[in-house]
């Protein structure tokens, strides 16, 4: 997969040239033994995605950064340091702000790993569907878990969600469908995308008009028998997950922001 500007001779200036995509249709005849999928510069981008925060690795790191974003527990963090310091302990050098601190984190920390548990779970049930791919080798459909996928793939849908950016390549209507017989044809609705659940006209374009304007990812196929697309964009590179923003987004209630607020001018009081 590549991009493509418009050349100099044109006399285009260089902000204002079109850019095009060049998605090449993948040969699983090409790919070595013991491999069933060829290998090529537009397999880069893989089809996983991942809406979880931590990693088993990343877990301690990342959340107590989390946890000390809060400027309460910040506070008493700093409380606790102070009460190991003799001089100016109030407490002999006995840390005693670190028992109730350690008890809300390791809370949190429960709570923190067993919602991410969930998400790991979720992540990993949507790219093990299954879905169809034309493998050219054999010259036949096969179906491949939703990880597989790779741009350039062909595949064919069903009354089924979309597991990437697909471009409409071909449709065969249902039968009493409202596309009319029409070939080209066929409705998605897009709910999981911008929310509307009202069903969109799709029509497969011409090969050299308009060939990346009908892509869908997380779209579900209706009102047809069957769909044959190519799969243009995967995994980061897809419509959903670039509007979805950050990859774990850390998300700060009212409360806290007005907390930590507080904290910080009462804090700075003292000073």
């Amino acid at each position: 997969m590549s991009s493509l500007l418009s050349t100099d001779s044109q006399g285009v200036p260089l902000g204002q040239r079109k850019q095009y995509k060049i998605v090449e249709i993948n040969d699983a005849g090409n790919a070595p033994s013991g491999s069933r999928r060829a290998q090529s510069p537009t397999r880069r981008i893989s089809n996983e995605v991942k809406t979880s925060q931590y990693t088993w690795w990343s877990f301690v790191v990342v959340f107590l950064y989390l946890t000390f974003q809060k400027t309460a527990n910040l506070y008493f963090l700093l409380v606790g340091i102070f009460q190991i310091i003799p001089s100016v302990s109030p407490t002999d050098g006995v840390p005693l702000q670190f028992t109730p601190l350690a008890i809300i984190i390791v809370i949190d920390a429960i709570f923190a790993g067993y919602e991410d548990y969930k998400r790991h779970m979720a992540d990993d049930l949507t790219i093990s569907a299954k879905t169809r791919v034309f493998n050219r080798q054999l010259r036949e459909f096969e179906e491949v878990e939703w990880r597989e996928l790779k741009v350039g793939d062909i595949v064919v849908a069903n009354h089924e969600i979309l597991a990437a950016d697909i471009m409409i390549l071909a449709v065969i209507p249902a039968e009493g469908s409202r596309s009319g017989g029409n070939m080209g044809l066929c409705y998605v609705e897009t709910k999981n995308l911008d929310g509307e659940t009202n069903h969109k006209l799709r029509e497969a374009p011409q090969p050299t008009r308009n060939m990346f304007t009908n892509e869908h990812e997380a779209g579900k196929l209706r009102n047809t028998s069957y769909m044959y697309g190519l799969v243009a964009n995967t995994g980061t590179d897809s419509k959903i997950m670039m509007s979805s923003g950050d990859e774990f987004p850390v998300k700060v209630s009212s409360i806290d922001e007005m907390t930590n607020k507080q904290v910080i001018v009462w804090w700075s009081s003292f000073w």
